[in-house]
């Protein structure tokens, strides 16, 4: 008989690997819904912005992980396996905010009438790349909780 721990402990996996998908996609179709051409032309260079202090945000992460590699925490989660999937989602939210910038300033250099569905990418986009790098702020205070014992 399966333990229903087990089932949730599934469910909430699940839910967290497929968050920031779900996230963007909703937030394309809502947009898609509101039936209107988004302005996003005075968001772009704001994102730009935003999207480059994420990346090393992430990037410095990355950098305190690796320098306690040896340390309590670090151990347990790359002995439950957790670590590479930790890196995983480091690797998503990363490659995610990278391409938000790249798209952003392909749409500030070339100025075209793009259309409806551009912008709607477009701000799908930055809603997966913010939920992605959410989850990983998300997971790291979930860490240092575990880590301080307040768990």
């Amino acid at each position: 008989m399966k333990n229903h721990g087990d089932t949730r402990d599934l469910l909430q996996r699940f839910a967290e690997r497929r968050f920031p998908f779900v996230v963007g996609v909703l937030t394309a179709i809502v947009v898609l819904s509101l039936n209107t051409k988004p302005q996003i032309d005075k968001l772009l260079p704001l994102s730009v912005s935003v999207a480059s202090t994420a990346v090393g945000f992430l990037a410095g992460a990355i950098s305190i992980l690796i320098a306690v590699k040896d340390s309590t925490v670090v151990r347990i989660l790359r002995r439950d396996g957790h670590i590479k999937i930790l890196v995983a989602y480091f690797r998503t939210a990363i490659t995610a905010t990278i391409g938000l910038i790249v798209f952003s300033v392909i749409l500030i250099a070339f100025t075209f009438p793009w259309g409806n569905y551009v912008a709607v990418f477009w701000l799908g986009l930055g809603a997966f790349s913010a939920a992605a790098s959410f989850r990983i702020v998300w997971l790291l205070m979930g860490i240092l909780r575990s880590y301080l014992g307040e768990d």
